[in-house]
């Protein structure tokens, strides 16, 4: 939503939080441990990218058989690219140092399972320099669409 806002005026962010967000083991955005979640944050991203690239947004598509094959394509892909294991593994290592008592060991815990879960590097790169997946997922897209075409 914010995406498709932003093609039509400026958006600012406030200074002061004007809602709490209560989070729980028994949200639903964490079914299936955030997979869904993910998908949709993600289809929604590469959707804003096709449309700034000048393709056919498929959740605007008047050809609702598209919505289904667009969503599952991009599901593929996370899975293919480890992202949902990738999230999982950030979870319980970001647990480790908020279950700590000590910030300090809590955050030599959080090195250390970051480090043996074998995606220190990739967590790193993604905070440093962001990631262009979406973009990538929304060309990759346009040019299966037009292969087919």
């Amino acid at each position: 939503m914010w995406l498709r806002l932003s093609e039509h005026g400026n958006l600012a962010c406030l200074t002061s939080s004007l809602v709490k967000i209560r989070k729980h083991e028994g949200q639903i955005s964490r079914d299936e441990g955030w997979r869904r979640q993910i998908v949709d944050s993600c289809a929604g991203v590469v959707s804003y990218f096709i449309r700034q690239l000048g393709g056919n947004d498929p959740l605007a598509d008047k050809n609702a058989d598209k919505v289904p094959q667009f969503f599952c394509c991009i599901e593929e892909r996370l899975d293919l690219l480890e992202v949902f294991e990738r999230r999982r593994v950030w979870s319980e290592v970001r647990a480790t140092y908020f279950v700590s008592s000590n910030r300090l060991i809590g955050a030599m815990r959080f090195g250390e399972r970051l480090v043996r879960s074998g995606y220190a590097f990739p967590f790193l790169r993604k905070k440093l320099v962001g990631s262009s997946l979406a973009e990538q997922l929304a060309h990759d897209w346009i040019n299966r669409i037009c292969a087919e075409s």
